[in-house]
């Protein structure tokens, strides 16, 4: 390949119905573009599968009930079955699409206040960090601050740290590894607007997963982890449909990460 050519390969994903994808998706209307930002229709995201960087453009090419997403990942670098594969799973647990919400419109049947609630937000599904570490990372910055401080500072560690790839021109930065995070100083992350702490202890739960000390995602595939996730998830659609009552759906009220 040449330096400046890009490679485009595009997949579809078939969630488990019902799945609404505008509606999954609003949580992201306020994110950077150069970061994770869903606009006009289409959610981008920088992915990593290995040491390669690619570019995912989800956009809807079904309906809440018969639902469809197109997925196209844009590279610099030459992409193999498996690199697709391992990103498009990444996309598929990012919007939960194999959550089955089935059993939570079963359980709340006889309470007319959240059935109406329900109809208004079918297809709702609540979405997910790419990885644990991720999650983790947005837990500790989220800490005893607003959302909105919270995804500024977020998004300031992200440019400083992160990877950045080149689509058509435009910049796109890719959430920095553990290892990145692991080698990076207190002071940096600090410069970044965190507290002495929260630069601590992201600094320290970084060395301890680049030295395999921790592996975050071996704990996600626990059959523990998932049945506590399962009833999490559902909680959380439970909270989402309550918070409808106190005004419109926006980021607020869905910004917590979940994983």
């Amino acid at each position: 390949m040449r330096k400046d050519e890009q490679v485009r390969l595009t997949r579809v994903i078939n969630p488990t119905p019902p799945f609404d994808f505008a509606l999954s998706s609003h949580i992201f209307t306020d994110g950077d573009p150069r970061i994770a930002q869903y606009y006009d229709g289409a959610y981008r995201k920088v992915l990593r599968t290995g040491d390669k960087l690619m570019l995912a453009t989800v956009t809807s090419t079904g309906s809440v009930e018969t639902p469809q997403l197109r997925v196209t990942f844009t590279s610099d670098r030459s992409l193999t079955n498996r690199d697709v594969a391992a990103a498009r799973a990444v996309i598929s647990s990012v919007f939960n699409v194999r959550l089955d919400v089935a059993e939570f419109y079963l359980a709340i049947h006889d309470d007319p206040v959240m059935i109406g609630l329900a109809r208004q937000l079918r297809g709702l599904k609540n979405p997910e960090t790419a990885t644990v570490f991720e999650a983790l990372f947005d837990s500790i910055v989220e800490q005893q601050i607003s959302l909105s401080v919270a995804r500024v500072l977020q998004h300031r560690v992200i440019k400083t740290f992160g990877d950045v790839l080149l689509v058509d021109g435009n910049q796109y930065y890719a959430f920095p590894t553990p290892e990145q995070l692991a080698v990076s100083s207190l002071d940096s992350l600090r410069r970044c607007g965190l507290s002495f702490r929260k630069a601590e202890y992201i600094t320290q739960i970084a060395q301890r997963i680049s030295t395999r000390e921790v592996d975050l995602e071996k704990l996600r595939l626990s059959p523990d982890t998932q049945e506590i996730l399962t009833r999490r998830r559902f909680s959380i659609i439970c909270a989402l449909c309550a918070a409808w009552v106190c005004g419109p759906l926006n980021s607020q009220h869905y910004g917590a990460s979940t994983d």
